[in-house]
């Protein structure tokens, strides 16, 4: 998506301005503004079976709680939404929908993770006209979403599953934070490539952090916890990566996932999603099926 890059830089720029102490204050909150669906990191077989290692447990509903329980109050982000709203509006507002009636569709989808880790109604939905499908959460009240994620999902699942990732990068904001920053400064010295290279596998590795969040709260919660990742691997053909980004590979993630929780689980469930159709009906008819 076009700008993605630049909103990621603009926005390291806006908690520089804008910390009231330290850095150690400045890393404390979300940095997630570019989520591509796809991405380009490569990461070795050490780095996830490492990964896997850190989550994986014979009781996800503890492990779960934990997330739950310490999760931090989101209003303590509250009087950074003038800001933020200035930001992604100044970056997407060309492309926005405004239309209180999809927002509420979409809220519906997304309410069992928003409900359960106390976020319903907290975070701002901006809505973009793109066919290609991104999710982005910004500093834990804003939550950007492509009509193109919306129509091209098969099941409410995978929608949650994406949101919990977003929700995933609010827990780790502490290791987020820093790496991003790091990596937006190498970056711009555009001289580093080995620098940029090892901190684009940070990212990478926190990518599948939040990929153990999301799918370990989807099972606790008793939906597919497999199917963001399989939708993602899914879009990687039709949707080439953004070249900035950091994720590791579809397939990488996919498999992760597939280790992470045991096979006998809710992975077989359909969740076909009333609610779902009913949200893309309404893009189609909006958008003249134009799409």
């Amino acid at each position: 998506m076009e700008n993605c890059f630049q909103l990621r830089k603009s926005s390291v720029s806006f908690w520089c301005q804008h910390s009231t102490s330290t850095l150690i204050s400045v890393i404390l909150f979300t940095l997630q503004f570019c989520s591509p669906i796809n991405g380009q990191a490569h990461l070795s077989d050490q780095d996830v079976s490492e990964t896997i290692a850190a989550f994986k447990t014979s009781d996800v509903s503890k492990r779960v709680m934990q997330f739950q329980k310490t999760l931090r109050d989101p209003n303590r982000r509250e009087k950074l939404r003038p800001k933020v709203r200035r930001i992604i509006l100044n970056e997407f507002g060309k492309i926005r929908i405004e239309d209180a009636s999809a927002v509420r569709k979409i809220r519906k989808i997304i309410a069992p993770i928003m409900e359960f880790y106390d976020r319903k109604g907290f975070y701002e939905i901006f809505l973009l006209d793109h066919k290609s499908p991104y999710i982005m959460e910004h500093s834990g009240v804003a939550l950007i979403i492509t009509t193109g994620l919306i129509l091209e999902a098969k099941t409410e699942d995978e929608i949650l599953g994406f949101v919990a990732h977003e929700i995933g990068h609010e827990y780790f904001s502490i290791y987020t934070r820093l790496s991003e920053q790091l990596f937006v400064a190498v970056h711009k010295n555009g001289r580093e490539k080995a620098l940029s290279r090892h901190f684009a596998k940070i990212l990478a590795i926190l990518e599948l952090q939040c990929d153990a969040f999301a799918a370990l709260t989807l099972y606790h919660l008793g939906y597919n916890q497999r199917a963001f990742t399989e939708a993602a691997e899914r879009f990687s053909g039709e949707f080439p990566a953004d070249p900035e980004a950091y994720h590791p590979k579809s397939k990488v993630r996919r498999r992760f996932v597939e280790k992470l929780v045991p096979s006998k689980t809710s992975a077989d469930r359909k969740q076909t999603g009333k609610l779902l159709k009913e949200v893309q009906s309404y893009l189609k008819y909006k958008l003249n099926d134009d799409f």
